[in-house]
């Protein structure tokens, strides 16, 4: 089977910085940090309605700052996957000034399989939906990769804004019933 490729991917890459870009239609995922360090992406305009177009993939990756992007997706508009080794802390992701668009999908996707806990916050951020295809994904997604479960003490959410076209829940996921019933942050 012949497989779309990511339209920007770091593998196994230090000092990554990605800033004032536009991208538009990519194949697949837009961008994808990989088992990276030191990554900061900024200032991107990203817009795909093709099949599973996140806008911004963390997969593996530590100490990330995402600012003042704009990702329009017709799958996950950020998603964020810690699974770790371990020999590979990871973590300390700070996304902030950015919205987030998505059709289906989820705004935000976190989904994890570390020990311990991660550092990963939100700030000032806006996430969209449009409506045009609405499946019933909540705006911020919850899950855990295999059996293990996702610590949500070290997530963090500052003035983050959900627009919705049509009343579903906000957030959901596989690990919801852990996740602290009051969430300060979301507006």
């Amino acid at each position: 089977a012949n497989m779309r490729p990511h339209l920007i991917q770091f593998n196994r890459c230090g000092n990554v910085l990605l800033d004032g870009f536009k991208i538009r239609e990519s194949p697949f995922w837009m961008i994808h940090l990989y088992h990276s360090e030191n990554c900061i992406v900024r200032n991107l305009d990203t817009y795909a309605r093709g099949h599973n177009n996140d806008g911004v993939d963390v997969d593996m990756t530590k100490n990330v700052l995402i600012e003042n992007c704009r990702a329009t997706a017709n799958s996950d508009g950020f998603r964020v996957s810690l699974r770790r080794s371990d020999d590979w802390p990871i973590g300390n992701i700070t996304v902030r000034g950015c919205t987030f668009e998505k059709s289906r999908g989820s705004g935000l996707l976190l989904e994890h399989k570390p020990a311990g806990t991660v550092a990963l916050s939100f700030s000032d951020c806006t996430l969209l939906d449009n409506g045009l295809e609405d499946r019933g994904a909540a705006d911020i997604f919850i899950g855990h990769i295999g059996n293990y479960k996702m610590p949500t003490d070290g997530i963090k959410f500052d003035n983050v804004s959900i627009r919705q076209t049509a009343p579903r829940e906000w957030i959901s996921g596989r690990e919801f019933d852990r996740f602290p019933r009051e969430i300060t942050g979301i507006v």
